[in-house]
């Protein structure tokens, strides 16, 4: 993906909800497979799962976006992140995001002057 082209607004919250879609199936299916690994840490996918869960039910389903619930179980699961520079922080959390999403379409938006 470029560097002008990203997923946003609706498009961007119909992608993540894709994406937890993509996420509570592989949980279904199996589990017990590792869905993020980052240096010594490992979740596998029921866990991540379990844990956005948890989170959307801990905030209230209303009171927490569907992106902030899985970036909250990403933090939950591999505490060794918190660690991190607050900007690499940001960007693990979106690598890790984009690696859960990595085989759900997306549908791009370009920004681009008109003139």
């Amino acid at each position: 993906m470029g560097a002008v082209a990203m997923v946003e607004g609706r498009e961007r919250g119909e992608w993540i909800g894709a994406v937890l879609e993509e996420l509570y199936d592989r949980a279904d299916v199996t589990p017990w497979l590792t869905a993020v690994r980052v240096g010594g840490e490992a979740v596998t996918c029921g866990q991540l799962a379990d844990a956005v869960q948890a989170q959307r039910r801990a905030a209230g389903m209303e009171c927490m976006s569907v992106e902030s619930s899985l970036v909250a179980a990403v933090v939950r699961c591999l505490p060794g992140i918190v660690a991190l520079p607050p900007e690499r922080l940001a960007q693990m959390v979106l690598d890790i995001v984009e690696w859960i999403g990595r085989d759900v379409p997306r549908t791009v938006v370009e920004h681009r002057s008109v003139g």
